[in-house]
């Protein structure tokens, strides 16, 4: 099982530097392109919560802009636990500069480890306010 826990870890490491270095080759490698993405963030502007969805292609996107101007810190967190492991399933969390991650895997035909669906929270206000305060802190 180790050697499975270590090919998580790295799919996951793959998916968060993907948007992070924002090379979206990395998506590639992470995900089937049937992925479904969806999830809650809290608002600023509107000072609410709100759910949107994501598809591979829309990954792919984020992956390829969302860091385009180089603003996310080496300090960014990739933090990652592996919850379960099975022959074909397997599900983690991750936490990264944009929130938490609740992610189902699953194995394909070759063997590889890949994202098959994501439900994600981004931080709620307190958080993303301390968050980004020390980001603005960070740059100055």
């Amino acid at each position: 099982m180790q050697i499975e826990n270590e090919d998580i870890n790295t799919v996951i490491n793959n998916y968060v530097n993907s948007i992070y270095y924002h090379d979206s080759t990395m998506v590639y490698k992470t995900t089937d392109s049937s992925l479904q993405k969806s999830g809650h963030y809290w608002s600023k502007k509107r000072q609410e919560w709100s759910y949107d969805n994501m598809n591979f292609e829309q990954l792919f996107h984020t992956a390829s802009t969302y860091n385009k101007k180089d603003w996310i810190p080496q300090w960014a967190p990739i933090e990652i636990e592996v919850y379960d492991i099975r022959e074909k399933v397997a599900s983690a969390k991750v936490k990264a500069i944009w929130g938490f991650d609740y992610i189902l895997f699953s194995k394909n035909t070759d063997g590889r480890w890949l994202m098959d669906k994501i439900l994600w929270q981004s931080y709620n206000e307190k958080e993303a306010k301390e968050y980004f305060l020390k980001l603005k802190e960070c740059n100055q």
